[in-house]
Formats: structure tokens, sequence, C-alpha cells
């Protein structure tokens, strides 16, 4: 049985009763307030906007248990509000084929759904991480907060022998080395996908531009137990591989 998200907002009491948590929309929802447009719209159609949503995601499946999450919406190009056009919520922005196009929240979607699948597995980061320190208002809506973060986010899955490894630096200006471990011996390397741009704010919204973030693939042939992973600055990465 499950239960939107806005209706039972704590995860325990829902395991109580016997449910499980769903939300039916995720996304950005800049389209209230006087903040001027253009602001706006380069968070929530850039790289970084599409980082945010996807590491959001899979800190409510990590956090809460919510396996149903729906990205809100496929096909959508801007909302319009008192500011003006804002770039919500549609992920995909052209479907043609041999025209496609799709906003950075899709593709981190996409990159995601490639090595999901079985069960969400612990992973432990070691001490001494690198962190940033953001002022805002945060659960309990109070202005003036600071809470610290890690900038680097890791969520792991095993399904079978196949396994799969998602990691995101959320650093905006530094890249960071992940020596990833695990037992057991990999059968055959591992295949990586990134999403990774010099800029992020990069975007894919003007067709008469080839888009600037695109998912990369890459076989990592001696992948194994202690490779260390290079995460560009504002990045994510998922890993795939099979055990032996």
């Amino acid at each position: 049985m499950t239960v939107p998200f806005a209706h039972v907002m704590d995860a325990a009491l829902a395991r109580d009763l016997g449910m499980e948590l769903s939300i039916y929309e995720v996304n950005h929802h800049t389209t209230g307030g006087d903040a001027p447009l253009e602001p706006r719209n380069r968070l929530v159609a850039s790289l970084g906007g599409g980082l945010n949503v996807c590491n959001d995601m899979l800190l409510m499946l990590c956090e809460h248990g919510i396996r149903n999450q729906g990205l809100f919406t496929l096909i959508q190009d801007h909302y319009r509000t008192k500011a003006g056009n804002v770039k919500l919520w549609g992920a995909a922005l052209n479907m043609t084929k041999g025209r496609e196009r799709y906003r950075p929240t899709f593709l981190a979607g996409e990159m995601a759904n490639k090595v999901m699948g079985g069960d969400l597995v612990k992973t432990v980061q070691s001490t001494n991480q690198p962190t940033f320190t953001a002022t805002g208002r945060f659960e309990d809506n109070k202005p003036g907060q600071s809470h610290t973060f890690s900038t680097i986010w890791s969520y792991a899955f095993k399904d079978g022998n196949r396994r799969g490894l998602i990691l995101f630096n959320l650093d905006v200006s530094k890249a960071a080395p992940v020596k990833v471990e695990f037992v057991d011996k990999v059968q055959d390397g591992a295949v990586q996908y990134m999403m990774s741009t010099d800029k992020i704010d990069a975007n894919n919204e003007d067709e008469t531009t080839a888009p600037q973030v695109k998912i990369s693939e890459t076989k990592l042939a001696k992948f194994k137990s202690g490779t260390v992973i290079s995460l560009p600055a504002h990045s994510m990465i998922a890993l795939e591989w099979r055990m032996k």
C-alpha cells in the first residue's frame, strides 16, 4: 500500500502503519515570489539544477524508503508566472527522432535508472570528507540558519551479481577523487556514465546550438575494488558492474 508523501511526512509512522511512502510530483518549484526571472531559469534548466533534483530523489529513497517517485513532468517548455515564463516543469524539450533534446534533470534521472535495481545498500564514506556550509531556510522554515553538508554523495544498489553506484560531487569549483572499495571480485570491468560540463549553469535550451549537457559512456576495463574515480566539479557519475 502506498500513500502520497504530502499526506504522511513521517517515514517511521508509515512503517508502523504498514504503508510505503510515494511521491507523485518531484521537481523545482520556483514559480512564486518576486525573484527575477533570469536567475530562476538559470537554476531550473541547468546542469546544477538537474544534479539537485536527482540527488534529492535518491536521498528520499535512502532516508525514507520512497521507491515510487514521479519526476514532473515529461513534456513542457515553460510555466507562465507573474515574473514571466519559468522553464518548468518539462524534462524533455524535443523527442522527435533525430532532434532529441533533454534537460539536465531528465539526463540525471536517465543515468540513475541505468544502474539502479534490486536493493539499495548502505555506502560508508571515510571521515574528513569535503563539506560546504549553506545559510537559508531549511526544514523548520526559519531564515538565517546555517547547515554543513558533504560535497560527495553516494548511493549503491545490489541485484543478484549486478552492482550499481551513483556518485555526486556538489562542489561548484573543485574536482574530488573517490576510491571505490567493496568485497568480492569484478567479472569484466565496469561501465561508467558521466554528466559533467565546465559551467554549472550549462543547459540544453537553445535548439539552434548543440546541447551543452550530455551523458558520456566509458568502459573501465580495469575497474576493481580500490579504483579511484575522479569526480569533476558539479558532476554526476553512475557505475555498473557484475561480480564473479
